[in-house]
């Protein structure tokens, strides 16, 4: 404890038990002169010195902890004027080391390492001393050193780079929008025992390809990968490849305007999770507005008659679902499935039409039609006052009562029918129930 305290007269210092404390421990307390605080001027010297040396690292993007931190650590360890010594030289009995003695020279480190090496030598083991006439173990240097072989085959990070390169290959020859990073890797580990991770293989993608690849979430599908080849860039490969190929124009306008063409049916924004609405598949201009602008340009520039626009949208819409045949549903293509389903209820006539391009496949029409029943089964109808409404059903069990006692009425094949009939816009969401 220290022997004698100078402070103000604060009342958290003058209170009583306060001056108990000090009297019980033999402290002389000094109080310094009401508004006046030279009397305290150490205390405040050393306010003034904190304060001027937080100002002075202002401009540091240190916290204010690592500042003080800084600060104390500085003030300990300079020699006070009285004592010529540093507080934490008195504290802890030596000087604390910091930046400045890098400028120093280190006299005493550098004679402990010279006496170290004349008694160790430079790697720590004694220094032997010898005398003539004393037996010693040496090693004959003439003898032809010993070639280490080179390993056989070709460096692992080689290997990655041709394996990744092989990978790219199969990327940009199969872009379906169905790739995900994932499936990427596990082709380069075809070529390689060790392929790239799925976190390096997307920043090798986004340094190789840069803003001309999406990674985005299809169907519920993450992590997938597919090109967005803008209409500057497809232009751009156009002229470079024309000017190296002059006899090429032809099929290089052909590709060009494809490949345009193509990245506006990949840009569209559809979606699998809602089937199209009827009102909505009977509207020829909801139809033809489906179609991206280019598409619709194209087979407008084709067609000479007029009134071609439900042409238009068939020829159009088997065109998108041909380039995204996993992603979208055409509502043409659907509604003729469903269709032909209704009034014939023939696969083989529905695959057949779906592998030329012109329908849904059979399988997508049963999953429509599943979907349907149950949005149409679990639908309340609001019946107006002057409509009427009638219950078909099949093995119809009237006895009610003798069931669960409520009055519930039991039946298979249940109809609603309602007069005047109701005009009703039901989405249909595509389950899994299937």
């Amino acid at each position: 404890m220290p022997e004698q305290i100078v402070s103000d007269n604060g009342p958290q210092i003058t209170s009583a038990e306060f001056g108990q404390f000090m009297k019980n421990n033999a402290i002389r307390h000094y109080k310094s002169a009401p508004y006046h605080p030279a009397t305290n001027g150490l205390a405040e010297r050393f306010v003034q010195t904190f304060k001027r040396s937080i100002k002075s690292m202002k401009h540091d993007s240190m916290s204010l902890n690592k500042k003080i931190a800084n600060f104390l650590l500085q003030y300990r360890n300079t020699p006070h004027t009285t004592t010529n010594e540093s507080p934490a030289k008195l504290f802890v009995g030596r000087q604390l080391r910091s930046r400045l003695d890098l400028i120093r020279p280190n006299i005493q480190g550098k004679v402990d390492r010279t006496n170290m090496n004349s008694a160790f030598g430079k790697k720590g083991k004694p220094v032997p001393s010898f005398k003539p006439g004393d037996h010693v173990v040496v090693r004959d240097y003439r003898e032809t050193p010993v070639k280490r072989k080179r390993l056989s085959g070709r460096p692992a990070q080689e290997v990655r780079k041709v394996a990744f390169e092989k990978t790219m290959k199969f990327f940009e020859q199969n872009d379906d929008e169905q790739i995900t990073i994932g499936k990427l890797v596990t082709e380069m580990s075809k070529y390689c025992g060790e392929p790239y991770s799925v976190v390096y293989m997307r920043q090798m993608l986004n340094a190789r390809y840069g803003d001309n690849i999406i990674v985005t979430s299809i169907n519920g599908k993450t992590d997938v990968v597919t090109f967005r080849y803008t209409a500057r860039y497809i232009l751009h490969e156009f002229f470079e490849d024309s000017n190296s190929k002059c006899d090429d124009d032809k099929d290089g306008i052909i590709k060009a305007a494809a490949n345009i063409i193509r990245s506006d049916i990949k840009s569209l924004a559809v979606s699998k999770q809602v089937y199209p609405l009827a009102s909505d598949v009977q509207d020829t201009k909801y139809n033809k507005d489906y179609l991206p602008w280019s598409v619709q340009l194209l087979l407008r520039t084709m067609f000479t008659e007029k009134k071609a626009d439900l042409k238009v949208a068939a020829l159009g819409q088997a065109i998108v679902q041909a380039v995204r045949p996993r992603v979208v549903i055409a509502p043409l293509q659907l509604s003729l499935a469903v269709q032909l389903h209704q009034h014939f209820a023939s696969r083989y006539l529905i695959d057949t039409l779906h592998s030329l391009g012109f329908c849904s496949s059979y399988s997508e029409v049963q999953k429509f039609e599943s979907c349907a029943a149950l949005v149409e089964g679990s639908s309340s109808l609001s019946i107006p006052q002057q409509s009427s409404l009638q219950f078909i059903a099949d093995n119809v069990d009237h006895n009610t009562n003798t069931i669960d006692g409520n009055n519930t009425f039991h039946g298979i094949g249940i109809m609603a029918t309602v007069t005047p009939a109701l005009i009703t816009k039901r989405t249909i969401q595509q389950t899994r129930c299937f």
